[in-house]
């Protein structure tokens, strides 16, 4: 639900949907769906104008995502991250940030991905 209400531009109830699947996700020791609603949080809060709240999630979903071995989640999350921080206007570490997920899914293989990053950064330069 937390996705259709994204795309919707329903940001506000965006959020409560993903901030449910996050505590869902914690409650029950699942890491891949806790990593998917932070990524999703820090979408929906840099669309309602708060980068920095998207920021935290977002780093919080690449620690997560690190240390569970979900290298397609730890791309969308620095995907994440680079969007945030480029709303931040902090082009240099959001670059990094894009080029980072770029290359963990090129080495997936996972090309929505690809294209999420490459998107980012065609917005630097």
């Amino acid at each position: 639900m937390a996705t259709i209400h994204q795309r919707l531009g329903h940001h506000r109830r965006a959020v409560d949907e993903h901030q449910h699947a996050l505590t869902l996700g914690r409650r029950t020791d699942n890491r891949f769906a806790a990593v998917s609603a932070l990524i999703g949080l820090a979408d929906a809060y840099r669309c309602l104008g708060d980068p920095e709240r998207a920021v935290t999630c977002a780093e919080e979903a690449i620690a997560d995502a690190a240390s569970t071995g979900h290298r397609i989640l730890e791309g969308a999350a620095h995907t994440a991250l680079a969007a945030a921080l480029l709303a931040l206007d902090r082009p240099v570490p959001a670059a990094d940030h894009a080029r980072r997920a770029l290359t963990i899914h090129r080495a997936t293989g996972h090309r929505l991905g690809q294209a999420d990053a490459r998107a980012v950064l065609t917005g630097i330069s």
